[in-house]
């Protein structure tokens, strides 16, 4: 008989308590595997409905009339996006600077310096070698 903490008495006894050992492992690892499954489901079903929920706004956005009646078109010109983003921007600095007079001179991407940014914050995080 094998008690907790009490060694065991012979080969059969220890091959015993491997044979346990190995198959609670088994165990927990298929357990592991079933629950990753199913979150893994649950994930995929959720960005299923995200994916189906915008394909049906972009199909009403491209049959939703605009003020003049017509229904808008999906193939937008760059130039129009241009300058709508530069509208949206100088009503953005007009509410910052609370109506005083400015004036927006150019509107320039600032490049990616951000990712650069993050490398530089993070290697200054760590210790020098």
């Amino acid at each position: 008989m094998i008690l907790l903490g009490a060694a065991p008495e012979s080969l059969a006894d220890s091959a015993g308590l491997i044979v346990t050992g190995i198959l609670f492992v088994l165990l927990v690892l298929g357990t592991l595997a079933a629950m990753m499954t199913i979150i893994g489901k649950g994930f995929s079903s959720t960005e299923k409905r995200s994916k189906e929920k915008m394909q049906a706004a972009k199909a009403r956005a491209a049959t939703t009339p605009t003020a003049s009646g017509t229904p808008a078109e999906s193939s937008a010109s760059a130039e129009d996006d241009a300058d709508q983003i530069a509208a949206v921007i100088a009503a953005a600095v007009h509410a910052a600077v609370g109506g005083a007079r400015h004036r927006v001179v150019s509107i320039r991407s600032s490049g990616g310096h951000w990712a650069a940014e993050g490398r530089r914050s993070i290697f200054a995080s760590r210790p020098r070698r």
